[in-house]
């Protein structure tokens, strides 16, 4: 995965979501800058704040709803530790309520992981990974049972989730007969590829 070209925000910056979470938990100066690492949407967003980080180094910082990012930060604060190779560190956690959507939110702080992005052509990233991966699961078993539910029922429930919304999109009037046979196309893919990952051919309701 290459770098894709950010937006660097240097205006306003004291009324941006992500320094006003910021300054919540830690008083200090506005970042000199702002980079949107991942575009603000209603779920998701990720910002890099330039400047607020010892050194005058830089901190990311993540927003999801709340449910969504407190396994996030428990994985960086309560399984990552145990293991013997470097992580990030966290800066901190802050939750809140959005104005604009209504719903619980939650923001994370995290140690700048820089600039180097994985390549899995590279024999030392690869090398790395191997390391990392073999140390998380031989160190967090312990961790294993309390994390959610990912096997066969979970992808059952994300799957007719998906063809629930697929099915109650098909009659928007925006919709061309060419959009809506396109939907349903969809839909039949996700419920073959259900039957087929889990040996059931149960139909959505």
């Amino acid at each position: 995965m290459g770098k894709q070209q950010t937006v660097v925000l240097r205006d306003g910056l004291s009324d941006h979501p992500a320094v006003l979470a910021w300054r919540r938990l830690e008083s200090g100066d506005v970042p000199s800058s702002v980079e949107v690492l991942k575009p603000a949407k209603r779920k998701c967003a990720v910002f890099r704040l330039n400047g607020v980080a010892a050194g005058n180094g830089s901190i990311v910082a993540k927003r999801r709803e709340r449910s969504g990012l407190d396994l996030e930060r428990r994985f960086y604060t309560e399984v990552l530790p145990s293991m013997s190779l470097p992580t990030l560190e966290v800066h901190g956690c802050l939750e809140c309520r959005e104005d604009d959507s209504g719903e619980d939110q939650s923001w994370l702080f995290l140690e700048d992981a820089g600039e180097r992005w994985y390549d899995r052509g590279a024999s030392d990233h690869l090398d790395l990974a191997v390391r990392w991966l073999a140390d998380l699961h031989t160190r967090s078993s312990d961790w294993a049972a309390q994390m959610p539910d990912t096997g066969p029922h979970y992808f059952q429930t994300v799957a007719e989730d998906a063809i629930r919304g697929v099915r109650a999109s098909l009659d928007h009037p925006a919709l061309s007969a060419e959009d809506a046979s396109v939907l349903r196309a969809t839909a039949a893919h996700i419920e073959a590829a259900r039957g087929t990952g889990t040996g059931s051919r149960r139909p959505a309701p």
